[in-house]
């Protein structure tokens, strides 16, 4: 018996299907994004400043509306299962958000963000308020925005790498 609260593997596996499945992989199989190489050869990362403090200030209010419900106003999630149980609310921050899209690129997120969340009505998000989301989620793990806003556009965004950490 499980402690109350604890997750089963099952869930973590459903969870992993449900993501792959919204960003368009097989469901068969784990969502894996470019490998490093291939983060390295894009046109910038996204510690170029590639948001602008405007969009994550109109991301934040979006947040506010549509995510915080879930994944808290400090964007910590909580693990708790969600609605009907196929799903746990995951930390938008720090080591979890580092884990999850290190060597992927803004596309990959904007359109998991896109296509997944909100949990109870996905889809229903803007494409703008889902850019300024995304924003708001990298200004919230410490990268810098600069004088230019992330376009909602995926093909300019495949170009732009997710990495944990500064190049060089």
């Amino acid at each position: 018996m499980r402690p109350h609260g604890a997750i089963s593997p099952g869930v973590v596996l459903v969870s992993l299907v449900a993501v792959s499945w919204a960003v368009g992989g097989d469901p068969g199989h784990a969502v894996s994004g470019p490998s490093p190489r291939a983060v390295q050869d894009l046109a910038t990362t996204v510690w170029a400043g590639v948001y602008s403090e405007e969009q994550a200030a109109r991301g934040e209010q979006v947040y506010r509306r549509r995510c915080r419900k879930c994944h808290r106003r400090d964007l910590s999630g909580d693990g708790a299962l969600q609605g009907d149980g196929s799903e746990v609310v995951p930390s938008l921050v720090g080591f979890s958000f580092e884990q999850r899209w290190d060597g992927v690129t803004v596309a990959d997120m904007f359109l998991t963000v896109s296509r997944a969340m909100p949990w109870d009505a996905p889809g229903t998000v803007s494409p703008q308020q889902n850019i300024d989301v995304v924003s708001y989620l990298l200004e919230m793990n410490g990268i810098p925005a600069g004088a230019a806003e992330l376009p909602a556009d995926t093909e300019r965004l495949d170009r732009i790498g997710i990495t944990a950490q500064p190049p060089g």
